[in-house]
């Protein structure tokens, strides 16, 4: 029901250039773009903008297969894996997804080679971080093993490095945040975005089992969540195990409506909100 809307407003904010804007008026940037493509790929299979917007990030595409978040920030790649699920699995871009794969499967986060007593996760365990040479984190993580597993990468050493950070990571009552489980002495809260895409990223590779207090986590939360970022998330992470809300279709539509009064959301938001909106699983 969320298709045209989602198409109409995703597609005000392409430029001539292909680019995608954050928000419409502004300039466009690179994750907002591959957002958008991601979505648009799902909502209208050869849609022309998202078309235009894959040969935007093939230009933005460095030497080495990365693509940054901006040109003058070439070590900022995490932007890297939102741009091959935006080229998937396309054949016209077939060059750019080697490229990018390759660089992901190359990569990786540094690793401490002493375990230290004060920190309750494996220190050990190579995921992706943010910006090239610094630590490993669960969202990086978890978005390069979605790209890697759409480009049948899944059997793949990394990709296997990758599931045991995300589950190493996961805090002991269920859920992740961004990437650490204690913190003096303390053992920290589960945030919902990190938790979805977490399992996102699990999906078909553990069993219910495992993550059976991580969903009821979710399940928890989601009643009273109403952001676009957490909600979308929430629901994409609880259809990854079978366990999609029967109400998605009126709370995203609660969730559109707070730009009323907050104004317009986010590229990321919206495109992210329409991927919820779509049963995927």
């Amino acid at each position: 029901m969320f298709n045209s809307y989602f198409i109409g407003e995703l597609g005000k904010r392409f430029s001539t250039s292909g680019g995608v804007a954050r928000i419409p008026g502004e300039a466009e940037s690179i994750d907002s773009t591959a957002w958008a493509i991601r979505a648009l790929n799902f909502l209208n299979p050869g849609d022309d903008l998202a078309r235009a917007g894959q040969l935007y990030l093939g230009t933005m595409q460095q030497q080495n297969g990365s693509v940054s978040l901006t040109l003058d920030m070439p070590g900022v790649t995490w932007p890297t894996s939102l741009a091959l699920l935006a080229w998937n699995t396309d054949k016209r871009f077939e060059n750019e997804r080697i490229k990018a794969t390759q660089f992901l499967l190359e990569s990786k986060g540094r690793v401490l080679e002493k375990q230290p007593e004060m920190i309750a996760h494996n220190v050990k365990l190579p995921g992706w971080p943010w910006v090239d040479g610094t630590y490993s984190w669960v969202e990086p993580t978890s978005m390069a093993v979605l790209a890697l597993k759409a480009q049948g990468q899944g059997e793949h050493p990394r990709v296997k490095q990758g599931i045991a950070l995300i589950l190493d990571r996961m805090l002991i009552d269920g859920g992740w945040n961004y990437g650490n489980k204690r913190v003096f002495g303390t053992n920290l809260l589960p945030m919902p975005e990190s938790t979805g895409i977490a399992l996102c990223a699990l999906k078909g590779d553990v069993s219910e089992e495992i993550i059976t207090k991580s969903l009821l986590y979710l399940n928890s939360i989601y009643p009273a969540v109403n952001t676009p970022l957490s909600l979308s998330r929430i629901i994409l992470g609880l259809s990854s195990f079978n366990q999609r809300p029967h109400d998605v279709a009126k709370r995203i539509q609660q969730c559109l409506d707070l730009q009323n009064r907050y104004g317009p959301f986010e590229t990321t938001l919206l495109a992210e909100l329409a991927l919820a909106s779509m049963d995927l699983s």
